[in-house]
């Protein structure tokens, strides 16, 4: 099983307003600096927990369709754009999404097969026969927790205050309260 990212999201979970009011930080001269610093907590903390936080677009690709239900990875799941596969002549085939049930609620999301329906047979000579294309994460920022956002408040402060031109190493890893924070929300 391989994943990647297609479609970044296009908002982060916490606005650069937000972000310069947990660092008491007024002037405009470090906005592009504290921005950066937002993205890279927030895919900081996409990692440590192992979920999307705001709207993306991933594909997974299978080797083959499992026996039966296919769990998908970065929680909370909002849709599946698209299910192909190579089928067992080596042609590029689309599933129907009447041909498959789709579970937003458990997390990881899970698809499976429509009652009645089978997962289709796939070309073995082919590596990664089966593409899903997904959309992972919450629809919008409110939605986002607030313990994950406090964890990415704390990521932010801690990077803006220690900026260092020597690359060590406590400086970059994710501070203790954030981890603590994002403790439960690990999928």
């Amino acid at each position: 099983m391989a994943r990647k990212l297609s479609s970044g999201p296009a908002t982060e979970p916490v606005t650069l307003a937000e972000a310069k009011i947990h660092l008491h930080y007024d002037a405009t001269d470090q906005n592009d600096r504290i921005e950066a610093l937002i993205k890279a907590a927030r895919s900081s903390c996409e990692v440590e927990t192992n979920r999307a936080m705001i709207t993306q677009t991933w594909v997974l690709q299978l080797e083959r369709f499992p026996s039966s239900v296919i769990d998908i990875p970065l929680p909370p799941l909002q849709s599946i754009t698209s299910i192909a596969y190579v089928d067992s002549n080596g042609d590029s085939q689309t599933i129907d999404s009447d041909n498959y049930q789709l579970d937003t609620v458990s997390e990881p999301g899970r698809i499976a097969p429509a009652i009645g329906y089978s997962w289709p047979s796939t070309n073995s000579d082919y590596l990664a026969a089966v593409t899903i294309t997904f959309v992972a994460g919450w629809t919008e920022a409110a939605n986002v927790p607030d313990e994950i956002k406090q964890a990415i408040y704390l990521f932010v402060g801690h990077w803006f205050d220690n900026l260092s031109e020597v690359n060590e190493v406590q400086t970059y890893e994710m501070p203790a309260a954030s981890k603590m924070l994002l403790t439960h929300w690990k999928a």
